[in-house]
């Protein structure tokens, strides 16, 4: 974001760049009593729309359109960089943004509550206070308005019939039309 790219944080795990197309993406997996986290970023290169799921909740873009080689629609164009540099060519932004998340890990995540932690994630969470719908792994979906992140890290979803649930896992999409309050 500090270099002018318009990104936010799509729950549970994804980047989207103008909270529209996703960009990268993290992967928590548990081994050996010990979890391990991956971060992934289309910075010159996505899969192409028919490589991806049918039921993708975002299309794949890139950072860094100019280098692309596959790029998903509407990610044509400039890359998006402060004004009055030169655009990054894809390894120089890769160097840079492995030291920036040493740094903003260092003195914004080490050592915090995981309050003051959450409360960092949800001032960047896309799609607060509109209307999503979140299906669960077994297909059934629940629509409602993202009012952000739970005390837990869960979403905050409000349903239609205002009852306001903390939900821990699901693919998170914008609802095609707004959820009718009851």
């Amino acid at each position: 974001r500090r270099l002018g790219f318009p990104l936010s944080l799509k729950w549970p795990n994804d980047l989207l760049l103008n909270e529209r197309d996703k960009v990268g993406g993290l992967l928590l997996e548990a081994r050996n009593g010990e979890t391990l986290a991956g971060l992934g970023v289309n910075l010159a290169e996505c899969p192409p729309a028919a490589a991806l799921r049918a039921d993708r909740a975002t299309p794949a873009a890139v950072l860094l359109p100019g280098h692309a080689r596959v790029a998903s629609p509407g990610a044509a164009g400039e890359s998006s960089v402060c004004e009055g540099e030169e655009p990054l060519a894809p390894f120089a932004l890769w160097r840079h943004l492995v030291s920036a998340a040493i740094l903003e890990y260092s003195h914004s995540v080490a050592g915090q509550s995981l309050t003051k932690a959450l409360a960092g994630c949800d001032r960047l969470l896309a799609w607060k206070g509109r209307a999503v719908v979140l299906t669960e792994a077994d297909g059934s979906s629940i629509s409602g308005f993202c009012q952000g992140l739970g005390q837990n890290g869960g979403l905050l979803l409000r349903r239609a019939d205002g009852d306001l649930q903390e939900y821990f896992s699901g693919s998170l999409s914008l609802a095609a039309s707004p959820v009718l309050s009851g």
